[in-house]
């Protein structure tokens, strides 16, 4: 165990770049992790409070912002269908969740070309409007696509726990400590299927839309 221990610290602490920094403790088994996190004097908890401790310390306390702004890889084709077949169960949700569509371009096979464009329907007076296709045409609107659906799952993943005023325990937004409302199975399963592209865990439509609102507002605020 010693061995794996100082070469996980070893490829840790000599990566090239912030993301590949952040994947090789992502990737790690958690007996390996705590060894990692203990070899740099930091103390044992959840995996999700190791690595952001263990990334400040390398980093700095703005190690999230840096993480979110490194660039990333091209992706394969497995990875687009996966992130356009979640913005897609987002999307076409049959009525139950926020996002109204506007235009919802989504071209047979060319997933890295799909993309919608929204209203929050939660968000607008609806008293002003005599339908849905009504707010539609006026309501503020926004995109979101595949970069969109991309955001998510890191958010869901880096989140932590913590003791809110109430005296519970939740998780929380590691990079706005606002309360993420969304856990337990479901951001099991999620993730599972988010680090597998789908060969493995699952997710319906309120994983799918925990990650567009975690994408857009950082926490999952329509619970």
């Amino acid at each position: 165990m010693g061995n794996l221990i100082d070469e996980a610290n070893d490829r840790f602490q000599q990566a090239a770049d912030i993301r590949t920094a952040y994947n090789e403790l992502d990737r790690l088994k958690a007996p390996v992790l705590r060894g990692v996190a203990d070899l740099n004097h930091i103390e044992p908890s959840t995996k999700a409070n190791m690595m952001r401790a263990l990334m400040a310390d390398r980093y700095g306390d703005e190690w999230l912002a840096q993480l979110d702004a490194a660039p990333t890889s091209k992706r394969t084709p497995e990875r687009e269908r996966y992130l356009a077949l979640l913005l897609a169960c987002a999307i076409e949700h049959g009525g139950y969740g926020f996002p109204g569509v506007v235009e919802w371009h989504c071209p047979a096979e060319r997933y890295g070309e799909w993309f919608a464009i929204i209203f929050d329907r939660y968000d607008i007076d609806e008293d002003k409007y005599s339908s849905w296709e009504a707010a539609a045409n006026d309501a503020p609107s926004f995109r979101v696509d595949l970069d969109t659906m991309a955001r998510g799952p890191g958010i869901i993943r880096r989140a932590f726990w913590a003791t809110a005023e109430d005296g519970n325990t939740y998780m929380h937004n590691a990079e706005t400590f606002e309360r993420l409302g969304f856990g337990g199975d479901e951001r099991t399963q999620l993730l599972l299927s988010d680090r597998t592209n789908a060969d493995d865990g699952d997710y319906d439509v309120i994983g799918a839309l925990a990650v567009l609102e975690c994408s857009l507002y950082g926490a999952v605020i329509y619970g």
